[in-house]
């Protein structure tokens, strides 16, 4: 058995500093004291190669290379910053309309943002027949470019139009034309007009 003896100042020398942290997207910017196992009351700034810092904070992911000076020699570090972070969707509300109208834009109201400051547009899932009142639950779904995900549901509320089916008397509640509902209204309208009207037959219009 062979036993190496290192001595204090070897094993200083070797644990001195880390050569690699990892972050997450949006966080501080680390420092020198970040990277060495002892603190220092040396204030030396690291400096970075393409690198963009907004307030002291990094926001795109990426490997990034950095070198400072400590204890007369130059370290050489490295920077992982990672989005592990799904977007966040807010202002998500059911939303109520009539039937037979034109739907709103369903994506207007709500709001998405990323840790990354990544400008995401949210996507829309579900089906919904606006001429049939109801209620749907459809899906808002947020993905980043670094393939994390957030989705949240809401309502959209179909609701009766009765204005619309009294302009339009031979549609029945969900939409469709009745023939059975322009028989009756056809021959009422003929014997308040003093016609007998008789029919087996209704054709399609």
């Amino acid at each position: 058995v062979y036993i190496t003896l290192i001595n204090k100042e070897t094993i200083n020398h070797i644990f001195k500093y880390k050569d690699k942290l990892t972050i997450e997207a949006g966080s501080k910017i680390p420092t020198m004291n970040d990277y060495l196992y002892h603190n220092t009351t040396e204030e030396k700034e690291i400096v970075w190669d393409n690198i963009e810092i907004e307030e002291g904070k990094i926001y795109k992911p990426g490997t990034y290379k950095g070198k400072f000076n400590y204890d007369n020699e130059e370290r050489h570090v490295t920077l992982i910053v990672k989005d592990t972070t799904p977007p966040s969707i807010n202002n998500v509300k059911d939303i109520e309309v009539l039937a037979f109208t034109k739907v709103p834009d369903l994506l207007t109201q709500i709001e998405v943002s990323d840790n990354s400051k990544e400008e995401i547009t949210p996507s829309l899932e579900g089906i919904y027949d606006i001429e049939s009142p109801g209620e749907y639950t459809l899906t808002y779904i947020a993905k980043d470019a670094s393939r994390n995900e957030k989705s949240k549901e809401f309502k959209l509320i179909v609701k009766e139009n009765k204005e619309y089916y009294e302009n339009h008397p031979f549609i029945d509640s969900k939409g469709n034309f009745d023939p059975e509902i322009c028989v009756k209204i056809t021959t009422k309208i003929l014997v308040n007009h003093g016609l007998n009207y008789k029919s087996n037959t209704v054709q399609n219009v």
